[in-house]
């Protein structure tokens, strides 16, 4: 089993002109030229090894369980520069120190530094689990593989645990 890294990334739409019926149609028209919907994770094989492994592939699009990783088979990578055309952003952040959370007072922390930079002004912390979300858990879930829209730039980043449910 592997260990999951922390990532961080973020999902620029929300900067984009036109409000969100240009932002969404003009979305629509990028993943149909790049024909990408890409699921990226960050792993490292154990805690103590700092292996930073980025894997970035094409989303099979089936209707199944949205607990299973839903990889192409053969497995179809993408470039990061194929990601940044639907205004996709990923950050490798290193947790060391951060394994309990994100202090939003430590300036040297990288998520806070993106956070500023990109002008973030919201900010949430969720255990994403059957025990941390008790009863909305599957709701939840559901939510989170269903694509949706913000106004919002939207960053997500996974201190521990796996990307998968």
């Amino acid at each position: 089993m592997q260990n999951w890294d922390s990532q961080a990334t973020a999902d620029r739409r929300g900067k984009e002109p036109g409000g969100p019926k240009g932002r969404e149609s003009n979305l629509d028209d990028l993943m149909q030229a790049t024909e990408v919907e890409a699921t990226s994770a960050m792993a490292t094989e154990s805690a103590s090894q700092k292996e930073f492994v980025d894997i970035d592939y094409y989303f099979d699009n089936l209707p199944t369980d949205q607990c299973l990783p839903h990889i192409t088979d053969p497995t179809r990578p993408v470039s990061p520069e194929t990601l940044a055309k639907p205004c996709v952003l990923s950050w490798h952040v290193p947790v060391d120190g951060h394994e309990s959370g994100v202090d939003e007072a430590d300036d040297d922390f990288e998520v806070n530094k993106v956070a500023k930079e990109r002008g973030y002004k919201n900010r949430d912390v969720i255990n994403v689990s059957r025990e941390g979300m008790g009863s909305v858990y599957e709701e939840k879930i559901r939510g989170f593989f269903e694509e949706h829209m913000h106004e919002d730039e939207e960053i997500r980043h996974v201190l521990r645990g796996e990307w998968l449910c």
